[in-house]
């Protein structure tokens, strides 16, 4: 079981911060029931909501699938929820309870707000020596944090560190020697939106410190379009 704090601030996505983790004691708290599933104990469940009752946090129910990646709750897991869920938010006082189940690489939620509003998760940020970054399935993840292109530089700054690229919007103001080098570089990285400011065109003069410049653009680069007067014949 965790115990959660609610965050919601307007105009932005709820979140749930676990404040502590619960474990149930095999045999006293988790056992099975007559169907062969495994289950909490009620006293061991009547503790955990009185205490979250107490404490304005959310309570929920944790357990784990062999999955990896994708993970999600089955039949059985859903069934269970409808039975036990829709009583616990009279005893939380209003109060969301909810159950997240693990896969490896994986998370999702199933929150009840109420006995009739339900959320799922959105994704799950997880702080450590490393911070690591979970969805339900790849499919919720930024595509960018999964391309080929930048295999690379998620195995050095992981899956939520390329996510935060992919989602970022980097500015650069001055495109010439050294802001055309750093365009590329953000670009190879993954960075997700590029702002682009300068008001000076390519000359002839300067486009031998541009960086990747096709050259059917250098052409058309070195020849400024300019209204010139016609010529005057020599006397």
């Amino acid at each position: 079981m965790v115990l959660a704090a609610l965050v919601e601030r307007p105009g932005q996505t709820p979140r749930l911060l676990v404040k502590e983790v619960l474990l149930a004691a095999d045999g006293v708290d988790y056992g099975t029931s007559p169907e062969g599933h495994g289950r909490l104990s009620a006293t061991f469940i009547n503790r955990a909501i009185v205490r979250a009752r107490n404490e304005r946090l959310v309570y929920m129910h944790v357990h784990n699938h062999g999955s990896d990646r994708s993970v999600e709750f089955s039949e059985v897991d859903y069934a269970s929820h409808a039975r036990g869920y829709p009583a616990l938010p009279d005893i939380a006082k209003g109060m969301p309870v909810g159950a997240l189940v693990f896969g490896l690489r994986s998370l999702q939620v199933d929150l009840w707000w109420s006995k009739t509003e339900r959320g799922r998760l959105k994704h799950c940020t997880v702080v450590g020596s490393r911070i690591r970054r979970l969805y339900s399935s790849p499919s919720r993840a930024p595509r960018a944090a999964y391309l080929p292109s930048v295999d690379r530089r998620v195995r050095f700054l992981g899956e939520a560190g390329q996510a935060q690229l992919a989602g970022a919007r980097v500015a650069v103001v001055g495109l010439g020697g050294v802001g055309s080098m750093v365009v590329q570089d953000l670009a190879r990285m993954g960075v997700g939106d590029l702002l682009l400011i300068d008001t000076d065109r390519f000359e002839e003069t300067n486009l031998s410190r541009v960086v990747t410049l096709p050259s059917s653009m250098m052409s058309r680069a070195s020849r400024p379009r300019r209204n010139l007067p016609p010529a005057t014949p020599s006397r």
